[in-house]
C-alpha cells in the first residue's frame, strides 16, 4: 500500500473508464494497451485500495507523512524518542515517529504480518458464507449442518481467536500494565502442543487457558463432524429411499394384480428408480466407499487448508515489505544521495538534481509502478482463486462463468 503509488494508478484507471467510448472505438488496440484497458475496473480498484493501505501504513512514495502531529518526541539529552503524554495516540495509520527509528523495521514487519493474518482470516470467512449461501439456494440441509457448520467452529476455533488475540493485544498498553507484550507466535505454539496451559511470555487474560482448552476441544470435534456425518446420513438416506415398498391391500384378484405390476413397470422406465423380484425399489446407484473417500480427501484438504492458506496470506506482507523496502532505497540512494547532496557547485547542482530526479521517477514508474503492479495483480489473483474460491467453489464439471455485464447486454438484447 502506497497513497502516492496507489493515487498514480487509480488516475491512471479513471483515464481509460472517462475515456471508454474513445478506446471502444479503436480497432487496432495494442496487446500490452488492451490488457490494461480490460482491466480497468480492477485497475481501479488496486489503486484505490492502494491509497486505503497506504494510509494505514502512512507510505506516500517510501515516506512517512506528518498529517496529524507525531506522538513521539525526541528525549532531552537523549538520542531516543518518548510518547508526548500517556494518553497520546496517532489518530488514523503509522505514527510518523517510527520513521528512521532503530525497530522502525521490526514494528512495520510485525504489524503488516498481523493486518494480513486478518485480512485472510475475513476473507477465507467470507468463503464460507458464500458456502452457506449457496447450500441455502439449493435447499441443501446436509450442506449446511455436516459442511459450513463443522468448517466453520474449526476455522473459528482457531484462526478466529488468532484473530480476536491480535485485537485484544493492540487494545491493551502492555508498558502501561508494566508486563511485557505477550508473544502470539508462542500462544499458538502453546494451544497444540500444550493444551490447557499458558507460557508466562504469552498470557493474554485470566480465564485464558480454559478459553483455549474448549476452544482446542471444539476444533477436534468438527474433525470428525465433517468427515463422518454426511456419508452416514447419506448412507442411511439411500438405504431409507430403498427400503421395501408396503404394497396396498388388494381387493381384487389375480387381474388387478397384473394392471398394479403393468403400470409400475411402465412408470420404471421412464424413472431412475427401479426394482427387484422382491419389490425392493432403488434410487439411482449409491456408492458408500467413493462417498466417503470423496469426503476424507475434502475434509483432509480443508483442515490443512485452513492452516497453508492463513500460511499464504503472507504473503500480502512480503510484498508490502519489498515495496516499502524499495521505495526507501530508490529514495535514500538517488534523491538525499545524489539529487540533494551538498557539495555540488552551481549551475551543476541544479543539472544533477534534474537528471538525478528522472533516473528516481523511471525506477519509480518501471520496477513499483509496472513490475510490482504486476507482481501483486498475480498474487492477489491466486489467493482469490486458491485460497478464497475453494471454500464455497466444487468444480463439478460444469463451466465456471464470470460475472459479466457484456454477456448481460447479449442477453437483455437477445
Amino acid at each position: 500500500g502506497d497513497v502516492g503509488h496507489g493515487s498514480l494508478v487509480t488516475l491512471f484507471a479513471l483515464y481509460f473508464i472517462v475515456n471508454e467510448r474513445k478506446f471502444q472505438a479503436m480497432t487496432d488496440m495494442d496487446e500490452i494497451l488492451g490488457y490494461a484497458w480490460h482491466g480497468r475496473y480492477v485497475l481501479l480498484l488496486m489503486g484505490l485500495f492502494s491509497i486505503y493501505a497506504g494510509f494505514l501504513y502512512n507510505d506516500f512514495f517510501g515516506l512517512m507523512a506528518d498529517l496529524f502531529g507525531s506522538t513521539w518526541k525526541h528525549a532531552e539529552g537523549g538520542s531516543f524518542k518518548q510518547r508526548a503524554g500517556a494518553d497520546a495516540v496517532y489518530p488514523f495509520g503509522l505514527d510518523p515517529g517510527w520513521h528512521h527509528s532503530p525497530n522502525e523495521l521490526s514494528f512495520g514487519n510485525s504489524y503488516k504480518m498481523k493486518l494480513s493474518i486478518i485480512v485472510g482470516v475475513a476473507q477465507m470467512l467470507l468463503g464460507l458464507v458464500c458456502s452457506l449461501l449457496n447450500a441455502i439456494h439449493f435447499r441443501s440441509e446436509l450442506e449446511v449442518w455436516c459442511d459450513f457448520v463443522p468448517q466453520a467452529i474449526f476455522m473459528l476455533s482457531i484462526f478466529g481467536y488468532l484473530v480476536f488475540a491480535i485485537f485484544y493485544k493492540w487494545t491493551v498498553d502492555w508498558p502501561a500494565s508494566g508486563q511485557p507484550a505477550p508473544s502470539l507466535i508462542g500462544m499458538l505454539i502453546a494451544f497444540f502442543m500444550s493444551p490447557g496451559k499458558v507460557p508466562a511470555e504469552a498470557a493474554l487474560f485470566e480465564g485464558q487457558a480454559a478459553v483455549q482448552l474448549l476452544l482446542l476441544f471444539l476444533a477436534a470435534i468438527s474433525v470428525p463432524w465433517m468427515l463422518l456425518a454426511k456419508p452416514l446420513l447419506l448412507r442411511r438416506r439411500h438405504l431409507t429411499l430403498s427400503g421395501y415398498k408396503t404394497l396396498r391391500s388388494r381387493e381384487a384378484a389375480d387381474e388387478s394384480s397384473k394392471r398394479l405390476i403393468d403400470e409400475t413397470s411402465s412408470v420404471d422406465r421412464f424413472s431412475d428408480t427401479s426394482s427387484d423380484k422382491n419389490g425392493k425399489y432403488h434410487q439411482e446407484e449409491f456408492d458408500f466407499a467413493e462417498v466417503m473417500v470423496h469426503q476424507v480427501i475434502h475434509s483432509i484438504e480443508y483442515v490443512l487448508g485452513c492452516i497453508s492458506n492463513t500460511a499464504s496470506y503472507l504473503r500480502l506482507w512480503a510484498l508490502s515489505l519489498a515495496h516499502s523496502q524499495l521505495s526507501e532505497l530508490f529514495w535514500e540512494k538517488v534523491m538525499v544521495g545524489i539529487a540533494l547532496a551538498p557539495g555540488v557547485p552551481f549551475p551543476f547542482n541544479g543539472i544533477v538534481t534534474f537528471l538525478a530526479f528522472a533516473v528516481w521517477v523511471v525506477l519509480h514508474l518501471g520496477v513499483l509502478m509496472v513490475m510490482e503492479n504486476l507482481s501483486s495483480f498475480l498474487h492477489a489473483l491466486r489467493l482469490q482463486w486458491v485460497e478464497f474460491q475453494n471454500k464455497f467453489y466444487n468444480g463439478d464439471g460444469k463451466p465456471f462463468t464470470p460475472f459479466s455485464y457484456e454477456l448481460i447486454g447479449n442477453e437483455n438484447e437477445e
